[in-house]
């Protein structure tokens, strides 16, 4: 007990058996006061040690409340675990920089979202898909913090093409949707529309209307539309069927609105027609009334 204590700490001990147990219980507290900010942010992050963490945080609680025997016994017995456990500890917490805490966030960004939004483009390059499998198993690796310069390389790798996927596809959206709102200007009657007009047959084809693509570095949407790659797509997908039914609705404003007349036969012709001239009379009637709405512009109906 007395050998792996001092393998853990570098000191000598009395070999009393309270002393050595004491002095244990004293590692054993600090090392559990260093591991709870640690335990916190590995889970925050959702980082697989974070189990084994869990665990080690048990075992130090045990240990603290062990009797001198027993706490004797596990030093003994466990010492070189311990000693293992207490070095990862220390690597973790060395590796849990704010810096390193942003990369790890932007590299799982770039996995869980940018990747995954992109993983079935056809010509996606071998280099991304082999950045990405190396990255998944990175961050789901307990030893993590030996890969940091790796997890750093594979979120750049991904973040980049994305990106250059991501605003590509913008542009390409910026440039379909224009032409579809100058198509509709170009209508020949365009100039007679009402200004309110204007605006409203546009509107659809103008909500999608973003020139210019801005990325934050671990942003996955423009900041000017906050459009999702999937968005991007439908938009430029669905722009032909909105630029035609704007100018459906330009030809119904320029129509002019046709009135209905409804003409009911009962109100000429009712009861039993019982003659050649009986019959002609009604239906001279029903001609004269419905001549003279023909000749207004309206439209009629026989009821």
């Amino acid at each position: 007990a007395a050998k792996n204590y001092e393998a853990i700490t570098g000191k000598e001990v009395n070999v009393d058996k309270t002393t050595i147990a004491n002095s244990f219980k004293q590692i054993v507290s600090e090392d559990w006061e260093t591991l709870l900010p640690i335990k916190a942010t590995l889970d925050a992050l959702n980082l697989p040690c974070r189990d084994s963490m869990a665990e080690h945080k048990q075992w130090l609680d045990g240990i603290q409340k062990s009797g001198v025997d027993d706490c004797v016994k596990t030093l003994a017995s466990e010492g070189k675990s311990y000693f293992e456990a207490r070095n990862k500890i220390q690597k973790i917490a060395k590796a849990i920089t704010e810096s390193n805490i942003a990369t790890i966030k932007k590299a799982m960004t770039a996995l869980n979202q940018k990747y995954d939004s992109i993983r079935n483009v056809p010509y996606i390059p071998d280099e991304v898909v082999q950045a990405a499998e190396k990255l998944s198993e990175d961050l789901t690796s307990e030893i993590f913090f030996d890969s940091l310069d790796d997890i750093a390389k594979g979120e750049k790798i991904l973040s980049t093409f994305y990106d250059t996927q991501y605003c590509a596809l913008h542009d390409k959206r910026y440039t379909v949707v224009n032409e579809a709102i100058e198509s509709i200007k170009g209508h020949p009657e365009w100039g007679r529309i009402p200004d309110e007009n204007k605006k409203s047959l546009l509107a659809s084809l103008s909500a999608r209307l973003c020139e210019a693509c801005i990325l934050e570095p671990d942003g996955i949407c423009c900041t000017n539309c906050h459009a999702q790659l999937s968005k991007l797509e439908s938009d430029i997908s669905a722009t032909e069927t909105l630029r035609k039914e704007a100018l459906q609705k330009i030809e119904e404003l320029l129509t002019p609105e046709v009135k209905i007349e409804r003409i009911k036969i009962a109100n000429y012709i009712s009861g039993s027609i019982d003659s050649e001239k009986e019959l002609d009379a009604g239906l001279e009637k029903i001609r004269d009334i419905a001549m003279k709405h023909l000749t207004e512009g309206k439209k009629i109906i026989l009821d």
